[in-house]
């Protein structure tokens, strides 16, 4: 069994390995390996997750309150999906920059500011949005003045 150095994680050299002139090109991933299918599998359930929300939008009523929210976070989640397969294929091609590992965390970072907003909007406006969609029918529409 191969045990995993978790200190190579803390490193600045692992992450920026392959960019601005470094010595080696970040190697690619054993295509047999659980590594492999893991990467490939965890960007295409996002890809996947995204593409469901987008469809869910269809199901709700046009005047509820999720139906722009669905749309917003689909089209994300889809993009950090897409990308994510993308960077795969440039990191199994050798690319330099593009393959590095550094994009997974902003990959990472961009997926947990979605997240964030998400849970921010169920815990805070939700319940407020649908008791007034449930009384009126449809949220209210605030004109300038």
């Amino acid at each position: 069994m191969v045990s995993i150095d978790w200190s190579k994680l803390t490193r600045l050299d692992y992450w920026f390995e392959g960019v601005g002139g470094a010595s080696s090109i970040t190697p690619p991933i054993e295509q047999g390996s659980w590594f492999f299918w893991f990467f490939l599998s965890i960007f295409t359930a996002i890809f996947s997750f995204g593409v469901i929300l987008k469809l869910a939008k269809s199901f709700l009523n046009e005047n509820h309150p999720l139906q722009q929210r669905l749309s917003f976070w689909g089209s994300n989640i889809i993009a950090i999906g897409f990308t994510g397969v993308f960077w795969f294929l440039l990191r199994q091609l050798s690319v330099g920059l593009l393959g590095a590992r550094f994009w997974l965390s902003l990959f990472l970072l961009w997926m947990l500011v979605i997240v964030y907003f998400a849970v921010r909007y169920f815990v805070s406006y939700f319940n407020i949005e649908m008791a007034y969609y449930k009384k009126f029918g449809a949220l209210p529409i605030f004109k300038d003045k």
